[in-house]
C-alpha cells in the first residue's frame, strides 16, 4: 500500500519541477549571439596577424639564407657576388601575382659600355643557383645609397627604393622603382663598390637574358638606365649596407593604395623617413667588415 502513495508524491514532484523551468529570454539569446559573434571576429583577426607575421618571418629567413650563400660562393671562388632583389611578373598573364625574387649573380670581370655612355660592370646570374622567391605580398627595400644618384641631393639619403608594382605601373597608377643589391667580396666582407672596375662611377648591371647588354625597355630619356619600370629591365643597380624586409600587400591596405602615382604620396605613405617601411620593416644588418648578418 506504501509504494503507490510514493510513486504518486514522487511523480507529483518531478511534474512541479518540470512546470518550474524556464527558457532564455530573446535578450540573453542576443547577448549571447553577440559575444560568440565578437569572440568570432577576434579570432579571425589573430588569426589574420598571425599569418602576416608568419609570411614575414618566413621571407625574412629565406633573404638570410640567400645572403649566406653568396657570401660563402664569394669567398670559396675568390670572386665578386651580388644579390639582386627584383620583381616577378608576367604582363602577358596579369592574373598571377607578383613576386619578389632573390638572383644571385657574379662578376665576369667586364666593364662594358651602357645604354648611356657610361661604363658598367657586367655580372650573369650563377649557374646551378636558382633564384629563391618570397611570400606573395612580401618586398625588400634598401635605402637610396647610389654614389652618382645622390651628388648635391642629400635628400635622397633619406628615401628608400623597393620593387615596383608592375600592375599598377601598367595602369599608370605608380611610380617607378630602382634596382639594388648587396655586395659580398673574396673575404666576405660587404662592398659598397667593385674595386677592381674600370668603370668610374662603379655602375653595375645583371645580364639576365644572356646577350652582353644592357637592356633598358622601352623607357626613353636619361632615366632609361636608372628607371625599373618594365619586368625585363636590367638597369643600373644601387648597392646598399643594409635591408628591410616589409609587407606591402599591409602597406597598400593601411593607405587603401592600388599605386602611389605620385612621388609625394609615394614617399609620405611608404618609402619617405616616415612612411611604412622606416616605421614597420623588419631590418637586416651586417658586418662591415666580416658581411656576417647581425642579430
Amino acid at each position: 500500500m506504501m509504494t503507490p502513495q510514493l510513486s504518486r508524491h514522487n511523480g507529483m514532484r518531478a511534474r512541479g519541477m518540470c512546470s518550474g523551468a524556464r527558457g532564455f529570454t530573446l535578450t540573453e539569446l542576443l547577448v549571447a549571439m553577440g559575444i560568440i559573434a565578437l569572440l568570432s571576429t577576434l579570432t579571425v583577426v589573430s588569426i589574420s596577424a598571425l599569418a602576416r607575421d608568419s609570411r614575414l618571418a618566413s621571407s625574412r629567413n629565406t633573404v638570410v639564407a640567400a645572403l649566406g650563400t653568396a657570401r660563402a660562393y664569394a669567398m670559396k671562388n675568390n670572386s665578386i657576388v651580388l644579390v639582386l632583389f627584383r620583381a616577378r611578373w608576367d604582363d602577358d598573364r596579369p592574373e598571377q601575382r607578383q613576386v619578389t625574387e632573390l638572383l644571385l649573380a657574379a662578376w665576369t670581370g667586364s666593364t662594358i659600355l651602357g645604354n648611356c655612355g657610361d661604363l658598367a660592370d657586367l655580372y650573369r646570374p650563377i649557374p646551378g643557383i636558382l633564384p629563391r622567391e618570397l611570400s606573395h605580398g612580401i618586398k625588400v627595400a634598401g635605402p637610396w645609397q647610389d654614389q652618382a644618384a645622390n651628388t648635391g641631393n642629400a635628400a635622397l639619403d633619406e628615401q628608400w627604393i623597393t620593387q615596383p608594382d608592375f600592375r599598377a605601373i601598367t595602369a599608370n597608377d605608380e611610380v617607378p622603382g630602382r634596382m639594388f643589391g648587396l655586395l659580398f667580396g673574396p673575404t666576405g666582407e660587404l662592398l659598397t663598390r667593385n674595386p677592381n672596375s674600370s668603370g668610374g662611377d662603379s655602375r653595375s648591371f645583371v645580364d639576365l637574358d644572356g646577350d652582353g647588354f644592357m637592356n633598358t625597355g622601352t623607357t626613353t630619356g636619361g632615366s632609361r638606365c636608372f628607371e625599373y619600370d618594365e619586368p625585363d629591365d636590367e638597369v643600373n643597380i644601387n648597392p646598399v649596407t643594409f635591408l628591410c624586409v616589409y609587407d606591402d600587400d599591409q602597406a597598400r591596405e593601411l593607405y587603401d593604395a592600388g599605386g602611389w602615382s605620385d612621388l609625394t604620396t609615394y614617399l609620405e605613405d611608404l618609402a619617405g623617413p616616415e612612411g611604412y617601411i622606416t616605421t614597420a620593416a623588419d631590418r637586416i644588418h651586417f658586418n662591415r667588415y666580416t658581411g656576417v648578418v647581425m642579430k
